[in-house]
Order: C-alpha cells, then sequence, then structure tokens
C-alpha cells in the first residue's frame, strides 16, 4: 500500500518538458478583414492661390492616418492657376475625379465642406528696375572680359511691370547672359523668374552696345603722298563700327615713315589702307632695269612713268620707247620678270642692246 502511494506523488509531480502545440485558428470566410482608413477631404468655399498651380492641399483639408497619404495628395494639381482679373470654381466632383484617377476608390473618400470653390491666385508685381538690377552686373562683368573694355550700353527696349505668382515656399530672379557672350553691336541678358525652385517666366532684356576705341583723326586736307605726322593728325576717343578696332589706326608709331596712300579729307578716320610707304621712284625718274628670264639676266636704262615704294609695281620706258612693268626694288632699280613685259621677250631683249655707247658685256650676265 505504501509503494503504490509512492508512485501515485511521483506521477503527479512530473511534467512533459514540451509543452502541447496550441491550434493554429485559421479564419473563416465569414470573418471580416481589416479595410484602409477613409480619407477626408474638407473642401473650403474660397482659397487663394500662392504657386504655380491649384494643389490640393490650397482648397481643402486633407485628414487620414497615413502622413505619407496626406502628403502624397496635398500635392496633387488641378491645373494652372487662373490669372489676374479672374477665378476658378472648382466642384467637389472634380476633386472625387481627381482622386480616383490617383487610384483612390470612391468608397475611401469621403468629401465634406464647401461643395464648391472659389479660386482666386494672389500676385507679386516685378518692376523694371529690379530685373534691370539682374541684367547690369552680368553685363558689366562680360564687358570686363573683353579685350576692349571700353563698351557703353543702353537698354534697347521698354519693360513693363511683371505679374507673377510669389510662391508658397519661395520667389527669386536669375540672370543669364544670352551665348554666354557679346555679340559685336548687341547683346540678351535673360532673367528669370524662379517661383518654388522652378522657372516660371523668362524675361529678355536686349541691350545695344557702343564700343569706343582710340583712332587718329586727320586734322586738315592730305594730298596723297604726303608724310603724315602729329601735326596732321590727332588721337581722339570714338565710336567705332563692328569690326573697325582691326581696321583704323589708333597710335602715332603706325605711321612713322609713312605718306598718304590717297587724298585725305578734314575730320576723316585713318584707316590702315591710307597709309603708304614713300615711293623711291617717281614719275620721269633715270631707272635701271632688269629683265631676269631664267639664269640670263638683261639691264638697260630707262625712265619710270609713275610713283613706286619698294616692292611696288610701276611702268618704265626703255631708251627703244618699249613699255614694261616692273617691281621697285630700291632707289632707281626696276626688276622685270619674264611675264613682265608688255612687249614679246625677245623685244625686250632687243631693247637691252639699243644703247650702243654701252659695253655689251655689262648688258648680259650668265
Amino acid at each position: 500500500m505504501l509503494t503504490l502511494i509512492l508512485c501515485a506523488s511521483a506521477l503527479a509531480g512530473w511534467e512533459d518538458p514540451k509543452p502541447a502545440r496550441r491550434p493554429t485558428v485559421q479564419p473563416s470566410a465569414t470573418q471580416p478583414v481589416a479595410r484602409p482608413s477613409v480619407v477626408e477631404i474638407r473642401c473650403r468655399s474660397q482659397a487663394l492661390v500662392r504657386g504655380v498651380d491649384v494643389r490640393l492641399h490650397d482648397v481643402a483639408e486633407v485628414i487620414a492616418d497615413d502622413p505619407m497619404l496626406v502628403q502624397r495628395l496635398s500635392e496633387l494639381s488641378f491645373g494652372r492657376r487662373p490669372t489676374r482679373g479672374f477665378n476658378r470654381v472648382l466642384p467637389q466632383t472634380g476633386v472625387r475625379a481627381q482622386l480616383a484617377a490617383e487610384g483612390l476608390p470612391p468608397d475611401q473618400v469621403r468629401l465634406t465642406g464647401a461643395s464648391e470653390t472659389v479660386v482666386q491666385s494672389v500676385h507679386a508685381s516685378v518692376q523694371p528696375s529690379e530685373l534691370i538690377e539682374i541684367a547690369e552686373p552680368i553685363l558689366r562683368a562680360a564687358i570686363e572680359l573683353e579685350p576692349e573694355r571700353d563698351i557703353e550700353f543702353e537698354l534697347n527696349t521698354k519693360l513693363l511691370v511683371l505679374e507673377v505668382p510669389p510662391g508658397r515656399r519661395s520667389f527669386d530672379l536669375r540672370g543669364r547672359l544670352r551665348g554666354n557672350a557679346l555679340q559685336a553691336s548687341s547683346a540678351i541678358v535673360e532673367v528669370a523668374v524662379v517661383v518654388d525652385g522652378e522657372e516660371y517666366k523668362v524675361v529678355h532684356l536686349p541691350y545695344r552696345l557702343r564700343r569706343y576705341g582710340k583712332a587718329l583723326v586727320v586734322l586738315e586736307p592730305v594730298r596723297r603722298e604726303t608724310p603724315l605726322n602729329a601735326q596732321l593728325l590727332e588721337q581722339r576717343r570714338m565710336e567705332l563700327s563692328p569690326g573697325a578696332q582691326t581696321l583704323h589706326v589708333a597710335e602715332f608709331d603706325a605711321v612713322r615713315g609713312s605718306v598718304a596712300a590717297r587724298d585725305l579729307r578734314r575730320g576723316q578716320v585713318l584707316q590702315l589702307a591710307d597709309l603708304a610707304a614713300p615711293a623711291v621712284i617717281r614719275p620721269k625718274d633715270p631707272v635701271m632695269v632688269v629683265l631676269a628670264r631664267g639664269r640670263v639676266q638683261v639691264t638697260t636704262k630707262g625712265l619710270a612713268l609713275g610713283s613706286a615704294a619698294v616692292g611696288e609695281r610701276v611702268d618704265v620706258v626703255t631708251a627703244a620707247g618699249k613699255v614694261l612693268q616692273g617691281i621697285a626694288r630700291g632707289a632707281s632699280l626696276v626688276t622685270i620678270g619674264s611675264q613682265g613685259s608688255r612687249q614679246p621677250v625677245a623685244a625686250v631683249a632687243t631693247a637691252g642692246r639699243v644703247n650702243d655707247s654701252e659695253p655689251r658685256g655689262s648688258e648680259v650676265r650668265k
């Protein structure tokens, strides 16, 4: 009897180390599933829009348990804002249709508040002086990069007051030079109106450029072949036409030792084409004419028919009356190539032997 009592006590104090597995409860088909929370849209009767377009948070208050959903729906756009002096009516049906396009089923949206919202715009005025304050520093910086910095500019249009949205977060004016370079006589600065980080409008400011530089001006009429000096010329600051910077004469050093290539009038801006080297041969000057044909040279005497500086062409007449065209090589020296004669080469060679008073050995060399 005592043994049976001890065995029963031991069995009562022993526990299974593995607890019994609880059965998994499967939801039945009739058990309701948790549905997403309903989004409430409280429409306002009036709305003032500061941005470029109409957003849902401008016309209504979005209420939902999911903050990310609230943020996404609040930024939902309903198109451009109305222009100045006009308004726009946004009905609840338009809001519901836009929410459905975003993937929200009708049973998840509850619209409350006004049945329609009257939308108006808030405008900010940009004065012409504000646009100019942005444009001119950009233009001056571009002029500083030019080789010739003596440039004046003036606005080539009339600016009007600009009506723009002030923006929900920020409003700014930013300028840039079109093409990042100045043209010969013009430049355009573009001023962008940036609303909430995006360009709303770009205003073009065209400028006329006047380029100035030093130039030598003729003080009194000057005849052709007159030596040029400081008594006949004056250095002035003048407006130069596009491209004239490389054609006019600006310094007195450039005319030293030069003569007028043509007649010059009073007040004329001296050009590079107006300069010429002094003539070394003048009309009726006796010259030595050298005719070269291959390795043979024929020399004779003649008279110059015109003026020529070194390197210029000149006509000469020989003792035989033949007219030849050559190149002035120095004082009283003219050379003629095989193509420089106005007569056949044989006639030129004959003309070189007309003067029998000179030794023939000095006329022909090999």
